[in-house]
């Protein structure tokens, strides 16, 4: 089993985000660093490298600051989403 981490601890990790919350995330830092906005590829592109969260076998530790859950980098629907892997219940 490998194990993997993310100490991404201000947002939650990109491997992690659900697909609105990945777009806002791509809008909000195309904006603020004036790059282009391929947004609809990006977020495509992260849906697929997460189908690999479903192969099995991997362990995940994610170290998120409790802030990050009150950020609204997006809006609220969009959180809860992000906080399960493709496939299961999100945890509350």
């Amino acid at each position: 089993m490998t194990i993997y981490e993310f100490p991404d601890i201000a947002v939650s990790p990109g491997l992690l985000q659900a697909a609105d919350y990945a777009r806002h995330m791509f809008l909000r830092y195309a904006d603020l660093q004036g790059s282009v906005r391929d947004t609809d590829a990006a977020v495509r592109a992260r849906q697929e490298r997460q189908m690999w969260l479903c192969t099995g076998g991997h362990k995940f530790h994610a170290l998120i600051w409790e802030a990050a859950l009150h950020a609204l980098i997006c809006p609220r629907p969009s959180w809860p989403a992000s906080s399960a892997a493709p496939g299961s219940s999100p945890r509350t």
